[in-house]
């Protein structure tokens, strides 16, 4: 059906951040949404939206890929873990590459475990808009884990659309970075830099590197697809106080942007010119 955009969201184990996520995305009426737990058992019936069979198993080829979702969420699952064997493993890695250069949207959402250290050297590195880096070298820079803090935003007085949360230049930022805005967050996997071409939307308050604060939210094309990586699991604390009056719109805004160049054009891989503006008849 046009307009609706269409999800898969892989994750790894039941993490708060999996359950009030799946929830928000089931809930969202213009959505198409399937969700694929890897770590439950055999007998488990993997939730979708109403009307959207339930996954057996992760989609592993890019046709099915292609006709099927205008947007792959990924989150804190070991790469080793989507496929039957490393070849299948491969294989998908490879293919949710090839589904974002022909079009499609990804988003990689950190974890306590294994996103996205453990991506490195697999073709969804070079998908991310961000460098990860030395792992252990950025949580050095940690200064404090585990205290609270309020993403900080890149561009406080024209914010990107989706941290724009109200339209009120004042009252959004107020929102992000003041007491009495959305809860603190107290977790988050720190990353080397922004790549040159991603736009960064969210950077920590006081940690950082050479290369400045580091990232929390970033976005960007590769090549006709949109990628971005969120740094935090704990977007569900910002249910505190306000319920889901912005959370949900910030996760809609989130996927819709990288639904959109799918969702205006079917598939990148082919394009069809001519080499004149008009023809005879026969020619």
């Amino acid at each position: 059906e046009p307009g609706r955009i269409k999800v898969l969201y892989i994750d790894g184990y039941p993490r708060y951040e999996y359950r009030f996520l799946k929830d928000s995305l089931l809930r969202v009426t213009n959505m198409d949404v399937q969700c694929f737990l890897v770590s439950a058992g055999p007998d488990f019936i993997q939730e979708s939206s109403d009307g959207v069979p339930a996954l057996q198993r992760i989609p592993t080829t890019l046709d099915y890929l292609l006709e099927n979702y205008h947007v792959i969420i990924l989150g804190d699952v070991h790469p080793q873990d989507l496929g039957a064997d490393l070849a299948e493993t491969d294989a998908i890695l490879q293919n949710i590459r090839a589904f974002v250069e022909a079009g499609g949207g990804f988003l990689m959402q950190a974890g306590t475990r294994y996103s996205p250290q453990e991506y490195v050297g697999t073709p969804i590195e070079d998908i991310l808009p961000v460098l990860v880096g030395d792992t252990a070298a950025e949580k050095q820079a940690v200064h404090d884990p585990g205290a609270p803090f309020r993403p900080v935003l890149e561009r406080p007085r024209d914010p990107h659309e989706i941290v724009s949360l109200v339209p009120d230049i004042d009252e959004n930022l107020a929102l992000w970075q003041e007491e009495g805005g959305l809860a603190p967050l107290t977790w988050y996997h720190p990353v080397a830099k922004a790549r040159s071409t991603a736009e960064v939307l969210l950077t920590h308050p006081s940690n950082g590197n050479a290369h400045g604060p580091h990232v929390l939210l970033a976005t960007m094309y590769h090549p006709q697809g949109r990628t971005a990586y969120l740094a935090t699991d704990e977007t569900w604390r910002w249910r505190f106080r306000y319920l889901e009056t912005y959370r949900e719109p910030f996760w809609r805004g989130l996927i819709r942007h990288l639904a959109l160049n799918r969702l205006r054009r079917s598939d990148f891989r082919f394009d069809l010119s001519s080499d004149l503006s008009s023809y005879d008849i026969g020619e």
